[in-house]
């Protein structure tokens, strides 16, 4: 896990930025794969874009929509699962 510290270190700057608006502290998993041995074939790898919720923009985008932006973490729990 990358806590708040790290990303500034790391200039995650956007990152950060989204995560102003939550009480909670900014984390970021990171997924490491180490491969496999025993074959010599490139891997297949998937990645994916995930926001637990994502209010950016709020006071441009429609209320009705508002519940939908929980779907803004699939592309992230595509890619791990």
């Amino acid at each position: 896990m990358i806590g708040e510290q790290q990303m500034r270190e790391l200039g995650m700057n956007a990152y950060l930025a989204v995560g102003n608006g939550s009480q909670n502290e900014s984390l970021m998993s990171v997924i490491e794969y180490k491969g496999n041995p025993a074959e010599d074939a490139r891997p297949i790898v998937l990645v994916g874009k995930g926001l637990t919720f994502d209010s950016g923009g709020i006071s441009i985008k429609p209320a009705e929509g508002m519940d939908e932006m929980k779907y803004d973490m699939c592309g992230a729990a595509a890619g791990t699962a």
